[in-house]
């Protein structure tokens, strides 16, 4: 299958430092089968596209979509989001790190997270897919985006702890523990949640704060979850003092502070948070994947 994705790429490379491919997944809905195709594009002309964030997830969990004619495998979480969020009538242009970079190709890997923060910075809209319809997922979106909910009057209560478990389970979602999501989630100009056919945009779980905020133990959530404290870093990049933002969010801080997220690569510990960092904004740290992990932190401790 490799080879026939290297295949698929030769048809669109990269010629320029500033360009990005973008995947164009055509109209289809129900059991009809993923049809994508690639276009390449200077991200320096503003092109117009949409940019999906979601977790990978196990590489051993795979299903086939048709990429420009070719039989491509992909992960199942991917698979799932282009089924539900691929348009009925009309292409969809978005870009997908998966199928948009050469994953093979270290130079262009390299090259293409380097581009990283201005691919989601530019991006009109950024998907965050938590993952297909579960543990009344859909009752919870809905209540996220305002909808009127009935409890049901013989026992509210239990609705009600129902409603609030629901919650929980939606902020312990294996999205929210990436660490690449902090930047793709962190640095958008516009984020939408989405958890199977349901949609609502990020502030809405902002509101929750508001609803739920009668104890810390009566919070249906952990106020310092992976969730909560990416809902902090987008408040903070706009309310915060310039002063006070530098001192928090400089590369040191932020690998204490985030770590523990997860990634396939130990050196995305790193450079995921390389555009986040207020001290690494000058390329004082250049991506370079055939580096040492050793290397790698040593550049980041100078």
């Amino acid at each position: 299958m490799s080879h026939i994705l290297k295949a698929v790429y030769s048809t669109v490379p990269l010629e320029d430092k500033s360009d990005i491919r973008l995947l164009v997944v055509h109209p289809g809905s129900g059991d009809e089968p993923i049809c994508c195709s690639l276009k390449t594009v200077p991200l320096s002309e503003h092109p117009r596209y949409d940019a999906l964030s979601y977790a990978w997830g196990p590489p051993e969990q795979v299903k086939v979509l048709q990429l420009l004619d070719a039989p491509i495998e992909v992960r199942v979480n991917l698979w799932w989001a282009l089924v539900h969020l691929r348009l009925p009538t009309q292409d969809w242009v978005v870009w997908v790190d998966a199928l948009c970079i050469d994953q093979s190709n270290i130079g262009e890997r390299n090259h293409q997270v380097r581009l990283m923060s201005q691919i989601f910075t530019n991006a009109e809209i950024v998907v965050a897919w938590l993952g297909c319809e579960a543990d009344d997922s859909d009752l919870i979106m809905d209540y996220l985006a305002g909808a009127p909910i009935e409890l049901d009057t013989h026992d509210p209560l239990l609705d009600s702890l129902d409603l609030a478990l629901g919650i929980k389970k939606i902020y312990g979602r294996s999205y929210w523990q990436r660490i690449w999501v902090l930047q793709e989630f962190g640095l958008a100009n516009d984020v939408v949640v989405c958890c199977g056919k349901k949609m609502v945009p990020w502030n809405a779980f902002l509101l929750l704060e508001n609803d739920f905020a009668i104890t810390e133990d009566g919070r249906p959530y952990d106020p310092h979850s992976p969730a909560t404290a990416l809902f902090q870093y987008r408040k903070d990049r706009v309310g915060m003092p310039q002063r006070q933002f530098t001192e928090i969010y400089n590369l040191i801080s932020l690998m204490l502070l985030f770590g523990d997220r997860l990634c396939s690569d130990p050196k995305d510990k790193i450079y995921a948070l390389l555009s986040m960092a207020v001290d690494c904004q000058h390329d004082e740290i250049i991506v370079d994947y055939s580096k040492t992990l050793f290397s790698i932190y040593c550049d980041a401790l100078q």
